[in-house]
């Protein structure tokens, strides 16, 4: 995905989950996001909003996007500050190192959560 897009789509999810709570898009949502230096967007619709692709059971992780995820899912982007977005129905495990054996935090179902040093995720 275009970093910019990134950006919108993340700045969207995260203004909708601030406002309701949840990422349970519905469907024919839109999600107006005014930007700094980009004026007024839009970004997605329904469950395409959650960064680009909540639907089903669906994780992101600082960027990378994991279907139908199982077990321990490493990120290929490590980052300072990282980003989940759980859009499945499980609490999910946060980790701080890639083989998801030092627990960070958790992550609800239909959630965002922003934490430090996110390298993995475990989905059980």
């Amino acid at each position: 995905m275009q970093a910019g897009k990134w950006a919108m789509n993340y700045e969207a999810a995260r203004q909708f989950y601030e406002r309701e709570g949840h990422l349970r898009v519905p469907r024919k949502h839109v999600e107006r996001v005014v930007g700094e230096d980009q004026g007024r967007g839009s970004s997605g619709s329904g469950p395409g909003l959650a960064i680009g692709l909540c639907r089903g059971r669906t994780l992101l992780l600082n960027g990378q996007i994991f279907q139908n995820p199982t077990g321990c899912n490493r990120s290929e982007s490590p980052a300072e500050a990282g980003l989940v977005a759980n859009c499945t129905d499980h609490i999910v495990y946060v980790y701080l190192d890639p083989s998801c054996q030092e627990i960070f935090g958790v992550a609800m179902p239909f959630t965002l959560v922003e934490v430090a040093h996110a390298w993995s995720v475990r989905y059980d």
